[in-house]
């Protein structure tokens, strides 16, 4: 065998190393920046404090309104009251 192939026998089949962390050589730019947008998103959304909205009029219902649907809530159950039920002679 002649020496030559052994040779481009070793070539072709081995693979291309990397050195040592090189893919976290690779990556570690791309991860400082997400830290770094992380904590500054971090820091901006701690300075917002969240507060409930203040109501532009009185909350209160109309006064007439509350009345007017008490009556109309009355007047439907005497209605409902008034008809006679239906029984049977047999109960």
């Amino acid at each position: 065998m002649d020496t030559s192939d052994t040779r481009n026998h070793a070539q072709t089949h081995t693979r291309a190393r990397t050195p040592a962390g090189g893919r976290a050589t690779r990556y570690l730019p791309i991860a400082a920046a997400v830290a770094a947008l992380t904590t500054l998103a971090g820091s901006a959304m701690a300075q917002q404090t969240l507060r409930p909205p203040q109501p532009r009029e009185d909350p209160a219902a109309p006064v007439i309104m509350t009345l007017l649907t008490l009556v109309i809530l009355a007047l439907a159950t005497l209605f409902a009251a008034a008809f006679p039920s239906k029984r049977g002679h047999q109960d």
